[in-house]
């Protein structure tokens, strides 16, 4: 299988740039609470890494009214602590990623970005895009709190255990796992698995990635209702022009 690489496109970095600069009439900017939970490309290495760290440095920049900060949460625990406001924003979120189930209030920004959910294995002479079509006898890892069709979109510990599938810790360890035949198959995001075959070219050839689309998923952030930030103030700065996709 042919396998076709997209680079990701930052507009949101021109924006800001170019935007004009908010600038205060107090000495002390607000604080505002970015949440995030470990989901590259955009939060990597607990929040010392990827978009959403550019992002927030770039915030900070281009302004003087707001202070931006990195309040790291997990994928399971995140839903909670957006309820008890541990942090005001979650940036790169997916309304179907159980927020409208679990009946949460929130505002929303426009689309910021956008990708596939893909099922990965290793790519033999003997395998063929067959190799998907019964994944029960496969071993199969994931990460605990993301969302897959193959979990019917649920993200609880009983639900994986139920189906038999393999608790991972992120992206990254369950492709080191799948190259070390610890698993058949693991689910990858589309925009994570483009960037890493960019850094790893010599890698491109061994996965068989499914033709199938497990899901896609189109991301905003959701801001909380007493978030000392609005939507409209999240616009000035540039947001209605962020675009991170693998499709540009």
């Amino acid at each position: 299988m042919q396998i076709r690489i997209y680079a990701l496109k930052f507009f949101f970095l021109l924006a800001l740039i170019f935007s004009a600069p908010i600038v205060s009439g107090n000495t002390q900017p607000i604080v505002v609470k970015i949440g995030g939970y470990e989901f590259a490309p955009f939060i990597e290495k607990e929040g010392k890494e990827g978009i959403v760290k550019d992002l927030i440095a770039k915030l900070n920049a281009s302004q003087e009214k707001y202070h931006f900060e990195f309040v790291l949460t997990s994928a399971n625990r995140r839903y909670r602590d957006f309820k008890t406001q541990k942090y005001d924003i979650i940036l790169f979120e997916d309304e179907a990623w159980s927020w409208k189930q679990m009946g949460i209030n929130y505002a929303r920004t426009s689309i910021i970005g956008s990708g596939k959910e893909l099922a990965v294995a290793m790519n033999y002479e003997t395998r063929d895009q067959s190799y998907f079509d019964n994944l029960a006898d496969k071993k199969i890892e994931v990460v605990l709190g993301y969302h897959y069709q193959i979990t019917d979109m649920k993200s609880d510990a009983q639900t994986l255990m139920n189906k038999k599938i393999v608790q991972g810790k992120s992206n990254q360890d369950n492709l080191e796992d799948l190259l070390s035949k610890k698993v058949d198959v693991t689910f990858i995001n589309s925009l994570m698995l483009s960037r890493f075959l960019n850094k790893n070219k010599e890698l491109k050839d061994k996965f068989l990635i499914r033709n199938k689309v497990d899901h896609q998923f189109a991301l905003r952030g959701l801001i909380h209702p007493n978030s000392p930030i609005k939507v409209s103030e999240l616009e000035k700065l540039g947001f209605n022009k962020i675009l991170v996709t693998d499709e540009n």
